[in-house]
């Protein structure tokens, strides 16, 4: 029997207002930290089900939607697409994704880009509306696509984000502080701000969920209005761990940054 999300959890751009999330890469790793996600201050888990036309640890996935349901923890998943292989993709999608989780987010980066220039604006825009029309019907309709993706659509200007957000409730720009850089979580998320009023527009309801991998963000995230925001990742094995070995510092942040 397959245990399934409440069905008032909210959905669509609801999912993330004025939420707080951690996303994930293997759903073995935040099977045993789900407690620890929910005592951080994390409302939801995104965990990842796949990776282009392949499945990605998609075993665990309905362990996960139970034990996440019996602490409240609500779950949404996401996939990195590629512009390839779009039928195999919409079915590992399919295939992997549980009952009751309503919201799918969509990472789609370089090769998209690199799509674009060689292929041009039309036949990219004709490939994503491939893929997102084909994972709507394939789901009935029952789940809610949302676009993450580089944070700064300038520095990107062949990536397809007009194309997406034709249909994606909200959008979600990874604003990282990356090694060696000399950008600051200010300007980074200033940035993403500004130039993604444009994509945000697209369609009503939609909203900029921004994605942070820093405590460093949390002051500038309040400042410019936002109540909601995801981490960048509890996954000690695959990816930044910073959220996990610096527990205490990501709990105490979010408790800050929820009051007043």
């Amino acid at each position: 029997m397959t245990t399934s999300i409440p069905s008032v959890a909210p959905v669509g751009a609801a999912f993330f207002a004025g939420r707080v999330g951690l996303w994930c890469h293997d759903p073995q790793t935040i099977l045993g930290h789900l407690h620890d996600a929910a005592a951080i201050g994390a409302d939801y888990v995104l965990f990842k089900i796949s990776d282009g036309a392949s499945s990605y640890h998609g075993v665990d996935n309905k362990t996960l939607v139970h034990d996440a349901a019996t602490i409240g923890l609500q779950l949404g998943a996401w996939a990195y697409v590629r512009p390839s292989n779009t039928p195999a993709q919409i079915q590992t999608i399919i295939v992997n994704i549980p009952a009751g989780v309503t919201d799918l987010v969509l990472d789609a980066e370089v090769e998209w880009e690199a799509y674009a220039k060689a292929h041009g604006e039309d036949a990219t825009k004709a490939l994503v509306d491939q893929l997102c029309h084909g994972i709507a019907e394939a789901t009935g309709h029952r789940v809610t696509l949302h676009l993450s993706s580089f944070w700064s659509p300038q520095l990107h200007p062949a990536f397809p984000f007009a194309a997406f957000m034709g249909h994606c409730a909200t959008w979600q720009p990874q604003a990282y502080l990356e090694p060696g850089t000399t950008r600051t979580p200010a300007g980074i998320l200033s940035g993403a701000v500004t130039q993604g009023r444009p994509l945000i527009k697209l369609l009503p309801g939609q909203r900029l969920v921004p994605t942070i991998n820093n405590t460093a963000f949390l002051p500038f995230v309040k400042l410019l209005g936002f109540s909601n925001f995801s981490i960048y990742v509890w996954d000690p094995a695959d990816g930044d761990a910073q959220v996990a070995v610096n527990k205490a510092a990501w709990t105490a942040a979010i408790a800050s940054f929820r009051k007043g």
